[in-house]
């Protein structure tokens, strides 16, 4: 900001920029961190399609990728281009988990027909991933059902260094209505080798392809990956996976699928030595089958916690609504990735029967997570008894949130939705509204799952789960507790750099600490040459681990010294690669009370029109100088 004071004279005007010290206290960091993503991770959203637009193309058009214009990702894992706006690029080769949440509400409605998108993820532009699809996007355009949203929450194996992914969306149904897009949002994040793992593909179960059938029977799994902690085989009993270990696991299970039987909707069971874990029930795949809609999916997130070790995990599914053939939709596969996560620090789960206004689920209220089950008390703040809807956290941070429920309801075309609100305030990009209930040829369950992730939450805000009612008013019930999982994730590891703000002296000592999450964290490959300084050198580096210490020798006087340290100059022991840091120190004589200085132009650059503020405000100023003819008389005065 330039700031100039001017006075004129009939004979001569100029403007001087005086030197001023004002002694109003100010806080000056003396140390800087820049990158706060989640490490390995990327949180993207958009509104809208390639081209700009954000109608969704019909049936017969091309589809059309998501460009992406909101970004909060690890630049040491991951590229963007902006001239290249849909699409994400990975750095290194691995597996990434991918949650996507794609809500759409109506665009144009010509007759009461029917609307349904296609949802699905590229690799490099052409290559199609049998697991990426959702379809769970159903709107009836009728009884003011005009929104419904998709989501997908799956492992994509073995990415290649510089692949990249894209979300495209499509309509596959035949009626003349439009729907558009809402704010979409994006969460890629590598899966470290340290983290145990499992996933597989189904196509059909046990007894049969048809996944709607009455008696219930499990999906068939295909292992991709199996870390030690699970147990599984691919040609016995492949139906079921082991969980070697007690402890508490994060189970994401995605199907494609498809029918010819108007409003099929069958439901998916997750069981754990037989029995269904709390709130595991999905349903939200309902299937008209007019106008085309005769394709949907279904998906649960969730936390599954085991008491002992081996306990089996299955997923079951069985006829929910109407009777007919359902299977899995050509060329696609269901999908189920699982996390065993190493403690239960950081963590947060609680379930809900009730909103806060009482037990009808479709009206505006928050859910009330009556019933805790985890909580790290370092990282959380809840009571069951007092604002029962709030989860507070207690440190800065991004937060992978989970979400899932089951309702049930003789309300014909009713369809709550559910929104994610931090300090009461709508999240774009975290709602779900898959819960459409037809009430009719026994239709009467639907059910939601969101996985998501809160970036940039300071200490104490708040998280809630809102409801309202999107369609038909009317009593809607819990047919499972609801829950909600948060987990706190690792943000990445960056340097953090001290030096004085101001010094008189030569050399300027200066140290630096690799920390994530507040804690210090070692690293390996740090050196001199990653440390980059202008109108300075460094000498004296020394360090190792977490803490490192060297001089700033300037080399002009005065100097405003930037000291920058880029993304991946060090590796942490887990192979992440750090974050990037910047600070900055003045090199110039001091004043009395410099740490209270807010202004300080010393004059000193000798030519130009600009003076520096040798103050850490900013505040340059600007010498304007201006000339105005005068005449004087030939007889000087008396």
């Amino acid at each position: 900001m330039k700031q100039a004071t001017k006075s004129n004279n009939t004979s001569k005007s100029f403007s001087w920029v005086f030197p001023t010290l004002f002694g109003v206290l100010l806080s000056l960091p003396i140390e800087r961190t820049l990158d706060a993503a989640v490490e390995g991770g990327a949180l993207v959203k958009g509104d809208a399609l390639s081209d700009g637009t954000t109608v969704i193309p019909e049936a017969s058009a091309t589809s059309k990728a998501i460009k992406w214009n909101q970004l909060d990702y690890d630049t040491t894992a991951f590229d963007f281009n902006s001239s290249t706006p849909t699409r994400l690029k990975v750095k290194s080769a691995g597996d990434y988990f991918l949650s996507f949440t794609g809500p759409i509400t109506e665009a144009s409605k010509s007759a009461n027909v029917r609307s349904q998108v296609h949802f699905f993820v590229k690799k490099n532009g052409s290559t199609a991933i049998p697991t990426a699809k959702t379809s769970s996007t159903y709107v009836r355009h009728d009884s003011d059902h005009t929104e419904s949203s998709g989501h997908l929450h799956i492992l994509l194996t073995s990415l290649s260094t510089n692949d990249y992914v894209e979300v495209y969306a499509k309509a596959f149904d035949t009626s003349a209505n439009t729907v558009s897009l809402g704010t979409t949002s994006l969460f890629l994040e590598k899966v470290a080798s340290s983290r145990t793992i499992f996933s597989g593909t189904a196509i059909r179960t046990v007894s049969s392809t048809n996944l709607n059938e009455v008696n219930a029977s499990a999906l068939q799994w295909t292992q991709e990956i199996a870390d030690s902690g699970f147990t599984h085989s691919n040609t016995s009993n492949s139906h079921n996976i082991t969980l070697d270990a007690a402890g508490a696991y994060l189970v994401f299970a995605n199907l494609p699928i498809k029918s010819n039987t108007g409003r099929a909707s069958p439901q998916m069971q997750i069981k754990l030595n037989g029995t269904q874990v709390t709130g595991g029930f999905a349903s939200q795949g309902y299937i008209r089958n007019m106008e085309t809609t005769n394709n949907s999916s279904i998906h649960w997130v969730g936390l599954v916690q085991s008491a002992s070790t081996n306990q089996v995990l299955t997923i079951e599914m069985s006829k929910r609504a109407e009777a007919g053939t359902v299977d899995v939709q050509t060329n696609e596969k269901g999908s189920i990735f699982i996390e065993k996560l190493a403690n239960t620090n950081n963590l947060f789960s609680a379930t809900a029967t009730q909103l806060i206004s009482g037990d009808n689920w479709n009206t505006g209220s928050d859910v009330k997570w009556s019933t805790q089950e985890t909580i790290d008390t370092g990282k959380f703040t809840h009571s069951t008894s007092s604002n029962p809807n709030q989860v507070a956290v207690d440190s800065d941070g991004d937060y992978l949130l989970l979400y899932n429920d089951g309702l049930t309801s003789t309300i014909a075309r009713a369809n709550p939705k559910m929104m994610v609100k931090v300090n009461g305030n709508n999240v774009p990009g975290a709602e779900v509204s898959t819960h459409y209930i037809r009430a009719d040829s026994g239709h009467n369950y639907s059910s939601g799952a969101l996985a998501t992730v809160l970036n940039g939450l300071k200490a104490n805000d708040i998280i809630s789960v809102g409801a309202s009612i999107e369609s038909t008013s009317g009593t809607v019930n819990d047919h499972v507790p609801a829950r909600i999982t948060l987990l706190k994730k690792p943000t990445l590891a960056a340097p953090v750099i001290t030096i004085a703000q101001t010094s008189g002296s030569s050399p300027i000592s200066a140290s630096l600490t690799f920390k994530q999450d507040g804690s210090n964290v070692s690293v390996t490959g740090f050196t001199a040459s990653d440390i980059s300084v202008n109108d300075a050198t460094i000498s004296n580096f020394s360090g190792s681990g977490h803490t490192y210490t060297f001089n700033v020798v300037p080399t002009v006087y005065p100097a405003i010294i930037t000291i920058s340290i880029p993304a991946g100059a060090a590796t942490t022991s887990g192979g992440a690669s750090t974050g990037s840091s910047s600070a900055l120190t003045q090199f110039r004589d001091l004043v009395t009370d410099d740490n209270s200085l807010v202004l300080y132009l010393p004059f000193d650059e000798g030519t130009g029109t600009t003076t520096k503020d040798r103050s850490s405000s900013g505040r340059d100023g600007t010498l304007a100088v201006s000339y105005t003819h005068l005449t004087l008389p030939t007889t000087p005065y008396v």
